[in-house]
């Protein structure tokens, strides 16, 4: 490929690039109010949709996510069809070429003879008898006898036509009359907007120490087990629960497994951090360890409560937590909806654990930090 073919490309390249991407976001901005150029609007799609299990229904969002899905293919085909023209003979045909014919028409018109027409005569131009015009009228109106002035159909042809139901191009389907979800994405008043769209939900109002000793068991904060600090374990006659809130905003990706022995990881759009399931689980073996040199043997739960931000794969999450035997819930803002509340997660009667017992769990646990 020589310069001048690469120059060419690259003029075809951004001049198409620009006027599809121009064509693109009005052809999306007018149907569906969706910004291409706003980052929360593809959020909202990824968030509400993708990881919500959204369900295609109805013309409007089939459009929609076609027109998406085929906008790259599109734009391809364009590039390539608008680089195989040969724009030198185009210009040729439509400029040059237009010129010289019109010289050339020119030229012809001029050489052409002046031909002489000779009128014909009043005889032969002259009009019909006004009598044969009459007769015809009236033939016409005795014809059309019995039928409404100027309704030229028969009677079945008329009855046709009023029983056929009205029909209109511009009445429009009832899913094409469906509002954009992305009109009430943000207000597109031009001010700046956050990048993540935070769903709303009413905060659940609880207070969970009073809650664990509501169920009758003995409760500690702010527990220290080796490099982790657990912020709330409840002790039973048999059972220990270990809660840890769980208070980083945003969208979570939650994954349980190990890559090349490493801690598994929950990710977001911008970082990653250790699973907090992770942390519980290690706390729960130092514990078990601590209060086995001392003569106690309790069976750990490990209960994880979303306080902040939103769990964006909750759903699919449920299975592994279930065979991890692990319970995660949420309190106050924390997201989503489908996960229990810390009331319902937490066993309502616990069986106490006796006060000398207790008493040698926390000397274990003093002596652990």
């Amino acid at each position: 490929m020589n310069f001048k073919n690469l120059l060419r490309g690259t003029f075809i390249f951004t001049l198409w690039t620009f006027l599809f991407f121009l064509w693109f976001h009005w052809f999306l901005l007018t149907n569906w109010d969706f910004d291409i150029l706003l980052g929360y609007h593809w959020q909202y799609i990824f968030q509400q949709w993708w990881y919500g299990g959204w369900v295609i229904q109805g013309s409007y969002y089939w459009i929609f996510v076609l027109s998406l899905f085929f906008a790259i293919p599109v734009w391809l085909m364009g590039f390539f069809f608008f680089a195989s023209i040969n724009y030198t003979q185009l210009i040729e045909k439509l400029f040059w070429d237009w010129i010289y014919q019109k010289k050339t028409k020119k030229l012809q018109k001029q050489s052409k003879k002046i031909r002489v027409r000779k009128k014909k005569s009043y005889k032969e131009i002259r009009p019909k008898p006004l009598a044969s015009t009459i007769d015809t009228i009236q033939t016409a109106v005795s014809a059309s006898d019995g039928q409404e002035p100027g309704f030229f159909m028969d009677e079945s042809r008329r009855r046709f036509s009023e029983e056929t139901p009205h029909f209109s191009h511009r009445e429009l389907p009832e899913d094409l009359s469906t509002s954009s979800p992305f009109s009430a994405a943000s207000s597109f008043s031009g001010e700046e907007q956050p990048l993540s769209v935070e769903p709303t939900i009413e905060p659940l109002h609880e207070d969970l120490e009073a809650i664990i000793r509501k169920s009758g068991a003995h409760v500690q904060k702010g527990v220290h087990l080796g490099e982790d600090v657990i912020d709330y374990v409840a002790f039973g006659q048999k059972d220990a629960y270990l809660v840890l809130l769980d208070n980083e905003p945003g969208d979570w990706l939650a994954d349980e497994e190990r890559f090349n022995d490493e801690d598994p990881l929950w990710f977001s759009e911008s970082s990653h951090r250790v699973s907090p399931l992770t942390v519980l689980r290690r706390a729960a073996d130092r514990l078990k360890t601590t209060l086995e040199k001392e003569g106690i043997s309790l069976t750990s739960h490990i209960l994880l409560v979303k306080t902040k931000g939103n769990i964006i794969n909750a759903e699919d999450m449920k299975d592994v937590w279930k065979e991890m035997n692990v319970t995660v819930a949420r309190t106050d803002v924390g997201m989503p909806e489908e996960l229990p509340s810390f009331t319902d997660a937490f066993p309502t009667n616990v069986e106490p654990m006796s006060e000398d017992v207790f008493a040698s769990v926390e000397t274990a646990l003093g002596k652990g930090e």
